[in-house]
């Protein structure tokens, strides 16, 4: 028999065993078909734009690859698919003529009616390596136009070894009287406007107008002759003398080019009436010595003939045009924004947007 007082003590010793609570374990989170959604339209997205991007580098480098092989096939083609304006068609010499008609500009973006010089030195180059060309003839309808586009084409018609004459239409005054002193022969017709030899450079000085509307431009420079051409002050006496100074420099080197074209002594053309800036006709060119001949398109193919050592009406005259692209037209018929302009009508030309502190060859009628 057991013991009462022990078996209390017993019950009361055991060790008490926690009970143990089986909870529910916690659910995997399960994506719906939102979320997966959402996720292969992110990757699918990720790797377009990783695809399209490469495969957009991948096509501008065919491209440019294409341009640079292509060039030489252009080069070629200008004078294979040239119009031909007289003469046999199948003659073995040619007399390539190339258009200087417009505003001679040195901007890629000059539209159809500008001369764009880098086009016109290119087509001047091509001709003077063909072995088929015995002469260039530079067709000139032009008032004149950038100092610097001028003198490129200049220096084009000078490192031409092909001998080249220069054929006056309408207007060559100006930027286009100093292209054509470096031809080997100048034909004008008699009525032709030329001469305009100067250099001028424009802006607009508007500081009077501000003043009287109560505007105080702030203008912060390095230096004090930084903002020389700034419209919105007054230009002292300073800053005119270098500014003249400039285009003194300009008409100077442009008295250079005439002297050495003409085989006329500097000196003589120093302080002329015919460097002051006047305008001449045809005639008036001849007697003064600044061209050889007063004729027509065929006078000066003739002149071509002769100096390309080949048999009167024996040569085939062909035009060459610069190629254009897609491209090209597209940058041709964009509208150039950014620096204000001063216009400026000139004789024979359509309206033209002189760029304030360039410097022009230029006559201007305001």
């Amino acid at each position: 028999m057991e013991n009462n007082e022990y078996s209390d003590y017993r019950k009361e010793t055991e060790p008490i065993r926690p009970t143990i609570v089986n909870e529910p374990k916690p659910e995997k989170r399960r994506m719906n078909i939102w979320s997966c959604c959402s996720v292969v339209c992110i990757a699918i997205v990720l790797i377009f734009m990783l695809t399209t991007c490469g495969g957009f580098v991948l096509i501008g480098k065919g491209i440019e690859a294409a341009i640079e092989s292509a060039d030489f096939e252009k080069e070629d083609n200008i004078l294979k698919n040239a119009k031909h304006l007289q003469g046999p068609s199948d003659a073995e010499k040619m007399i390539a003529v190339i258009n200087v008609k417009g505003i001679i500009l040195s901007d890629t973006k000059s539209s159809y009616d500008n001369a764009n010089s880098a086009k016109i030195c290119k087509l001047i180059r091509i001709a003077d390596r063909d072995p088929q060309v015995a002469a260039i003839l530079l067709y000139l309808d032009t008032p004149g136009g950038e100092v610097t586009a001028s003198d490129e084409i200049w220096n084009a018609v000078k490192k031409a070894k092909k001998p080249v004459v220069a054929y006056m239409g309408s207007m060559a005054a100006s930027g286009g009287y100093y292209i054509a002193s470096g031809a080997d022969k100048i034909v004008a017709h008699r009525t032709t406007l030329t001469g305009s030899i100067g250099v001028i450079i424009e802006t607009w000085n508007y500081h009077v107008l501000i003043n009287r509307l109560g505007i105080e431009p702030q203008t912060y420079t390095s230096g004090k002759m930084k903002a020389m051409l700034h419209g919105g002050k007054k230009t002292s006496d300073e800053e005119k003398n270098i500014v003249q100074e400039l285009v003194m420099s300009s008409y100077r080197e442009f008295l250079k080019v005439v002297a050495d074209g003409r085989k006329i002594p500097y000196e003589k053309l120093v302080n002329s009436p015919l460097t002051d800036g006047r305008i001449l006709d045809g005639k008036q060119a001849l007697a003064a010595g600044l061209v050889d001949r007063n004729g027509y398109f065929d006078d000066a193919v003739q002149e071509a003939e002769i100096l390309g050592k080949v048999a009167p009406g024996s040569a085939k005259v062909v035009l060459m045009k610069p190629q254009t692209d897609f491209m090209d037209m597209l940058l041709e018929f964009s509208t150039s924004v950014g620096n204000p302009s001063v216009k400026v009508d000139l004789p024979g030309s359509s309206s033209f947007q002189l760029t304030p502190g360039k410097a022009y060859y230029l006559p201007v009628n305001q």
